[in-house]
């Protein structure tokens, strides 16, 4: 609902003022998933500033499951993610049949066991048996043969491509494959983390000189917008760990400064010192007088219009609205706002979205299936390309040595075909 909201006002927005700017400000990256979606759905350009990481896409995360079964035959949690992802769709129920009471088998040990498949339901038994045939020919390690080739050829034959919903998904998996690529070695990767850090750093635009851009509220600082809507004013953000030391800086008399530090015990001694609680207190006292620092920054980034969505909470028995919690945006703009949202409140029929019972509401999340086994479409021969009738055609037609390979071959034919037919002006 929220996100529906904001992309309503976006959108009108940007249709009303067809020349102006307009900036999405959030307080945290975590808040924005729901509406970016919505905005690429909708074709709407935006500019992303250090928000739209490359692994937050859902077809980045699929592959990286599916690099991470390659390189690791035994990473459990990448085998299961891989036959959870939407190229192969194994249930919940027919997932834990295929895995239980087997702690130490790995996932494709499991797999292979003849055994443990006849026990699935038999459109599990169907999807597993398609997914061992798919994935066989990959799994033979040649140290020879490039990690991110081989990715790439198993994530088509799974299907890949026929679950993606536009071009700029399909340019964000050669993206992720050009990152691998500069990272494999010897056929696999040596450091995961390096991987993982490399991909944070890789974020999404798309459009350099969108009129719409996307930033937290601590990037704007400094800058200004025609229009600024405030996104998810009712989020909070992640609660501070309380340190096993603290220390305080005060003012001595001489100017200069003097650090209290708590004493290092026990944690849970560390609720009883009385150093430490009044650290922490301070600590409280700054982080709340930052949110409304925050706050004031956002909203003086408009010049003609702001505004502002957030999102208040109701009790379980939809009889009674709730205060925002302390630690959001939304709890300093509330006096000024809660009219509208007791307004908002009245006229809500707890009916449409839950049941008399009051219990709380669950949404089925929608799954992206096939809903037939998807094959490569034939792709037409390239102008000037030998058709090879069989097998050994095929092979007569490989490449004599080793250091040019079939790839750079086939590419150097095509190029020349290509321009051959430039020549005879037939291209």
């Amino acid at each position: 609902m929220e996100a529906e909201r904001s992309f309503a006002v976006v959108r009108k927005t940007l249709t009303d003022h067809p020349h102006d700017s307009m900036a999405i400000l959030v307080r945290g990256r975590g808040h924005l998933p729901a509406l970016l979606q919505k905005l690429r759905d909708a074709g709407i350009a935006y500019q992303a500033v250090d928000i739209d990481r490359l692994t937050d896409l859902p077809e980045i995360i699929d592959v990286l499951a599916l690099t991470r079964a390659f390189a690791h035959l035994g990473d459990r949690v990448a085998w299961l993610g891989l036959l959870r992802s939407p190229w192969v769709g194994v249930g919940w129920s027919d997932l834990l049949r295929l895995v239980f009471n087997a702690p130490h088998a790995s996932v494709l040990e499991c797999l292979l066991d003849e055994q443990r498949v006849a026990a699935l339901s038999s459109d599990g038994q169907r999807v597993v048996r398609k997914f061992n045939a798919d994935i066989r020919p990959h799994l033979v390690v040649d140290r020879s043969a490039a990690l991110h080739r081989r990715v790439e050829n198993a994530w088509f034959d799974l299907g890949g491509p026929g679950l993606l919903r536009d071009a700029g998904a399909v340019e964000n998996v050669y993206r992720y494959l050009a990152v691998l690529a500069s990272l494999e070695v010897g056929g696999t990767l040596p450091d995961f983390v390096e991987l993982q850090d490399q991909l944070d750093s890789e974020h999404v635009s798309t459009i350099e000189s969108a009129r719409l851009q996307i930033m937290t509220m601590h990037k704007a600082k400094g800058l200004q917008f025609d229009h600024v809507l405030l996104h998810g004013l009712g989020r909070y953000p992640r609660p501070r760990t309380p340190a096993v030391m603290s220390w305080f800086d005060l003012p001595d008399a001489r100017g200069g400064e003097e650090k209290i530090i708590s004493p290092v015990g026990r944690r849970d001694e560390l609720t009883r010192d009385r150093v430490h609680q009044f650290i922490e207190k301070t600590e409280s006292a700054k982080d709340a007088h930052e949110t409304g620092r925050l706050l004031y920054v956002a909203c003086t980034r408009a010049r003609k219009s702001l505004h502002l969505v957030g999102h208040a909470e109701i009790s379980r028995d939809f009889e009674s609205l709730r205060k925002p919690q302390s630690n959001t945006l939304l709890s300093l703009l509330w006096p000024a706002v809660e009219n509208q949202y007791v307004q908002a409140f009245e006229s809500f029929d707890p009916s449409t979205v839950g049941n008399d019972s009051g219990d709380a509401l669950w949404i089925e999340p929608v799954l992206r299936r096939f809903d037939s086994p998807w094959a490569l479409p034939n792709l037409s021969t390239v102008p000037g390309q030998p058709e090879l009738a069989g097998d050994e055609e095929a092979e007569a037609y490989e490449v004599d040595y080793y250091w040019v390979g079939a790839e750079a071959r086939l590419a150097g034919t095509i190029v020349h075909r290509w321009l051959q037919l430039a020549a005879d002006g037939q291209a």
